[in-house]
């Protein structure tokens, strides 16, 4: 164990680059543990404040990872036993599971033009949202099953299906004419 005169702490490296460093040649480890039922936690603050800022915790009563915010103690949760994720959810039943008042995931491409939300309102519908903030021109909503698309829901409002992204065959609420019908 090396001290150096910047007060750095080193664990198999005598010469330190930060607060505390352990370094070991195949794999290093840090144990923190608790009784049985009990939590082992890392907390971090700023200087001079007693607020826990962010916490990484294994919660053993409930068996469950939790990496938490001074705003939000379980902004992530694993359960030990399902891998399931839960944000903002202690008890995620699913693979991912989102609890908030305004629960959404933002899909958002690398060129920054704009994107995409998938959320829910209190009503649980579901919304998909193209281009909420209307920064890309023309932004459809496309359903495809199979790798081949089957409908698109125009930014104009109108429906095509199988591929066809022609407007002016879209169905909307707006078309007119007359129908007779033949018996015989």
């Amino acid at each position: 164990i090396t001290i150096n005169s910047s007060e750095q702490v080193g664990i198999g490296t005598s010469s330190p680059d930060s607060s505390l460093e352990i370094y070991k040649a195949s794999t290093a480890e840090l144990m923190i543990g608790s009784d049985n039922g009990g939590t082992a936690q890392i907390s971090l603050y700023e200087s001079n404040s007693t607020t826990k800022e962010a916490t990484i915790k294994y919660d053993g009563l409930a068996n469950n990872l939790v990496i938490g915010t001074s705003g939000e103690a379980n902004a992530l949760v694993i359960p030990r036993d399902s891998g399931n994720v839960g944000i903002g959810e202690t008890s995620p039943a699913t693979s991912i599971h989102i609890t908030s008042d305004t629960p959404k995931i933002r899909l958002e491409h690398t060129n920054d033009n704009g994107y995409a939300e998938i959320y829910t309102t209190a009503q649980s519908a579901i919304v998909l949202d193209a281009d909420p903030a209307n920064t890309d021109n023309g932004t459809p909503i496309v359903f495809k099953t199979d790798g081949t698309e089957r409908m698109r829901v125009l930014d104009s409002g109108g429906l095509t299906f199988n591929g066809d992204t022609t407007s002016a065959n879209a169905l909307d609420d707006y078309e007119t004419g007359t129908f007779t019908a033949t018996l015989t």
